[in-house]
């Protein structure tokens, strides 16, 4: 998923809320446990901004790893302690489903709903909601879906166990979000019923993105996201020595980091290109990279295999702040955008489309403010971040309306060794 480097509401929030933990658990509200396999890493921040965003719900995490990247907050919090009787439990855990301590932290914080981040945390924790008769929500992000769609002899022991749960994660699971109308047709492609799957989208919080554009630097181009293949640096990085033909003052920011950063600064030194690389940005100084920058560059790509964007968050973040985005047919990127309004869109791996359509909108300032405007009331009617995470909770509505009725009606819980 194409991101900016951390969440940009964090500090913001955070400095709103005070979270009493006594408070927290005399709430009326229901408790819902988000649950991700590892809390959390930095390229996962949309995992906390969702603990962040409920209002209606009273949010708890869990996972099984703990690991350095996305600060969580005062939030309470649940992961196997790191020794060597926390791995034997967490191995455990991901044989059975099932972990006593895991199951006690479940019932002190009454929780009523379980929200899985990713297909596979749905199928660890799938068994723990089953015996505790609490329904479950799963939300679909991207690598999710291939790793249950490619057929590899080669699978590991991990792979194997999610995919032969899979199934019974689409029979058993109350919904079942998608981040995009894309990856909602990928999710059906692997057997998920129709009407379990839901499309949400993230949001970009648009108040902090405020859409408030400077002095624009020249023919400046920003890249935001993972340097990695399948991100489409290197087709950037050939559009962009065609377009300084026709765009003699052209220059690129990249921000980022990955496997493809050494490779990509060869190239551009080797063919003497106006590329200056940053490295990790926070989502401040994004924002101000995004204030002066006269368009937002995202080339993904799939070829070779690769995973396509689920959504392109930083195509949101870039549409928020008034500036127009380039971009590349690729997986749900298209519904982030309007092609001809709020930006353009052109085919992957085509370094000269990629560089037509940067020239049309780096040389014509009317087009560009008028397509910057267009992004900004876009983002903001259908991707505010408030708005989505209301949908979402009326989607909690829904479930636990149903979960009510359930019981009302004397519904069984799952039988696991049906599905295993």
């Amino acid at each position: 998923m194409t991101t900016s480097m951390l969440t940009p509401s964090f500090d913001m929030l955070a400095s709103e809320q005070a979270w009493n933990s006594n408070a927290e658990a005399q709430s009326p509200r229901p408790g819902v446990l988000i649950y991700s396999p590892q809390l959390l890493p930095t390229v996962q921040h949309y995992v906390r901004e969702h603990a962040f965003r409920l209002r209606r719900y009273r949010p708890v995490l869990a996972g099984r790893r703990r690991v350095e990247g996305t600060p969580i907050g005062d939030f309470e919090s649940f992961t196997f302690p790191s020794s060597a009787v926390g791995w034997l439990r967490e191995f455990n855990f991901l044989l059975t489903g099932i972990d006593s301590e895991l199951a006690s932290f479940i019932r002190h914080h009454r929780i009523e709903l379980i929200h899985a981040h990713f297909g596979p945390g749905g199928t660890e924790i799938i068994s723990t909601a089953a015996r505790l008769g609490i329904p479950l929500v799963v939300t679909f992000h991207g690598w999710d879906v291939k790793l249950g769609a490619e057929a590899s002899a080669r699978m590991s022991p991990y792979e194997r166990l999610y995919r032969r749960r899979l199934p019974w994660l689409f029979r058993d699971a109350k919904k079942i979000i998608c981040v995009s109308g894309s990856w909602r047709d990928r999710v059906l492609s692997l057997g998920c019923p129709p009407e379990k799957a839901h499309t949400n989208y993230l949001g970009v919080d648009s108040n902090f993105f405020d859409g408030v554009r400077e002095t624009l630097r020249p023919a400046s181009i920003l890249y935001v996201g993972r340097l990695v293949r399948r991100k489409g640096v290197h087709t950037l990085l050939e559009a962009l020595q065609l377009l300084r033909v026709r765009v003699p003052d052209v220059h690129l920011t990249i921000v980022g980091e990955g496997p493809e950063q050494n490779q990509l600064e060869k190239t551009a030194q080797e063919l003497d290109l106006p590329v200056h690389f940053l490295g990790k940005r926070n989502s401040a100084e994004i924002r101000e990279l995004l204030r002066t920058s006269t368009v937002l560059c995202a080339p993904s790509t799939t070829a070779g295999g690769e995973v396509p964007e689920a959504l392109g968050l930083v195509v949101l973040e870039a549409q928020a702040m008034s500036v127009p985005v380039v971009a590349t047919r690729n997986g749900g990127i298209p519904e982030a955008m309007e092609d001809g309004q709020t930006g353009l869109l052109v085919n992957e791996d085509s370094p000269s489309a990629l560089a037509d359509a940067l020239a049309r909108l780096l040389g014509n300032q009317s087009m560009n403010r008028t397509f910057g405007e267009r992004a900004r009331s876009f983002v903001c009617d259908r991707f505010d971040i408030t708005r989505c995470y209301s949908a979402l909770e009326d989607i909690y509505d829904d479930v636990m309306a149903g979960a009510r009725t359930n019981r009302l009606s004397g519904g069984n819980l799952c039988d696991r060794a049906s599905c295993e």
